[in-house]
Formats: C-alpha cells, sequence, structure tokens
C-alpha cells in the first residue's frame, strides 16, 4: 500500500520535472537575442552569488570548528554576522 503510494508520487514527481524541462525549452527557445542575453547575464550572476555563499560557509565553518563556538547571529542570508552594543554606532553604506 505504501510502496505503491511513493511510486505513484515518484511518477507524478518525475512527469512534473519533464513537463517543466519541456517548458522552459520552449520558453527559452522563443526568445529574442535580447531577453536570451539577459536571460544568460542572470544565470551567471546568480551562479556567482551560490560560489560566494558556499565559499562564506565553508570559512564559517572552518572558524567554527576552530574557535570551537556556534554561530550567534542566527543570520540566514549568508551574510556576514555583525552585533553592536550600546556604545556602537552602526553606519550604513
Amino acid at each position: 500500500m505504501e510502496e505503491e503510494r511513493d511510486e505513484s508520487r515518484k511518477s507524478r514527481k518525475e512527469k512534473e520535472m519533464e513537463r517543466r524541462r519541456l517548458r522552459d525549452r520552449e520558453r527559452r527557445q522563443s526568445m529574442s537575442q535580447d531577453e536570451r542575453e539577459r536571460h544568460l547575464a542572470r544565470r551567471r550572476k546568480n551562479y556567482q552569488l551560490r560560489r560566494q555563499r558556499a565559499e562564506v560557509s565553508r570559512i564559517g565553518s572552518q572558524i567554527q570548528g576552530i574557535t570551537g563556538e556556534g554561530s550567534q547571529c542566527g543570520n540566514t542570508n549568508g551574510g556576514p554576522c555583525e552585533t553592536f552594543g550600546e556604545d556602537t554606532e552602526k553606519v550604513e553604506y
């Protein structure tokens, strides 16, 4: 019973992925040259941002391993963790 449900879910998921692939392929083929250039530029930028976040995360993990400290800020956006005391003025850039 449960195996049938898992197989059905897997089949639906595969069909949905194939449908999305086809839709995306058709959309890309119908793009103008300008749209395609913007699309590729956005993909390159997103790739670079993912690589930077992964590197920052990797370095942060190494530092935590060395110092034995966990993250204290709860920052989930991948940016640096900044803390400011009462006597510290935060400067916006």
